[in-house]
């Protein structure tokens, strides 16, 4: 389902012209460029992004304009991808390929969260394991483990299917950030 829905997000954004590069085989503009040219050819010298603190839309200005980075809430992998998902991977998509537009590719960053610890997939796992937990053949930290990476593969596959770039994800309990940085 989800797949399809969302078939024509990945046609979009193919065909959505050549100043705003979108698709992975497009050259990307290199870094220290200002401006940029939006797709009603105007030029552009800043990128506005709304702030949800301030409820204003800011200027974005990188700490280092070298080294962009983004770091983004993932989904809770307990279960299978939904339309819910799909949003926030499609919108931090756009936003990434805008900042490597910008800034060059090889100059932003992105790194997506993926909460592998929460009691929706403890509850996952003693539903779909729970006769193998009780007769010891196998612990809750063994069948946790299943649940995530099983549902956390096929979300990256899913991801992949609607065209988004890849992210450098990382788990909740098993890195810190910094790794990803």
């Amino acid at each position: 389902m989800l797949l399809h829905t969302l078939h024509y997000y990945r046609l979009a954004i193919c065909w959505s012209g050549r100043s705003f590069p979108l698709c992975e085989n497009e050259t990307f503009r290199p870094a220290g460029r200002t401006h940029f040219t939006s797709g009603h050819g105007k030029t552009m010298s800043e990128l506005k992004i709304y702030n949800t603190l301030t409820r204003i839309k800011e200027v974005f200005e990188p700490i280092d304009a070298d080294n962009v980075r983004m770091y983004v809430c993932g989904p809770t992998v307990y279960d299978f991808a939904h339309i819910g998902n799909a949003r926030p991977a499609i919108v931090f998509d756009v936003l990434f390929r805008l900042l490597r537009h910008r800034y060059g590719a090889d100059h932003v960053k992105y790194v997506r969260n993926i909460t592998d610890v929460d009691d929706k997939i403890n509850a996952r796992a003693l539903r779909d394991f729970g006769p193998d937990i009780s007769s010891g053949k196998m612990s809750l930290n063994d069948a946790i483990r299943q649940v995530t990476e099983k549902t956390a593969n096929q979300y990256h596959k899913d991801v992949a299917a609607l065209g988004c770039l890849c992210a450098k994800c990382r788990a909740a309990r098993h890195r810190s950030i910094s790794t990803a940085w």
